[in-house]
């Protein structure tokens, strides 16, 4: 019974967090980037976000059971290439107005 109200009320919070917000993505861009208004630690919490809520949470568990060393292999890996980003990449994303690395290499290389 608790696990019905505990899921109840967590699902509850979470959809109206989500129709709350749904109405200010008025384009692309505040939906994608969010307008390229966060600051270097609110891009870091979304990245975070991103990793552990789906990706480490799912993806990682099941490698592990599998697989073994390749789940800690892709932790840390995930780690390293956030630090990559953020030192080497961040600044020129943002200074030349695009989204993704493949992007500013296809700007670039065609």
């Amino acid at each position: 019974m608790l696990y019905k109200i505990t899921f109840l009320i967590t699902f509850t919070l979470i959809t109206l967090a989500t129709v709350r917000r749904s109405t200010g993505a008025h384009s692309a861009a505040v939906f994608s980037v969010a307008n390229r208004s966060l600051s270097c630690t609110g891009v870091s919490w979304v990245i975070i976000g991103t990793l552990v809520a789906g990706v480490s949470t799912i993806g990682t568990v099941q490698a592990a059971y599998s697989d073994g060393i390749s789940a800690g292999i892709f932790t840390f890996g995930s780690g390293v290439s956030c630090f990559i980003l953020g030192c080497f990449f961040a600044k020129a994303l943002r200074e030349e107005g695009v989204v993704t690395v493949s992007e500013y290499l296809g700007k670039f290389f065609g």
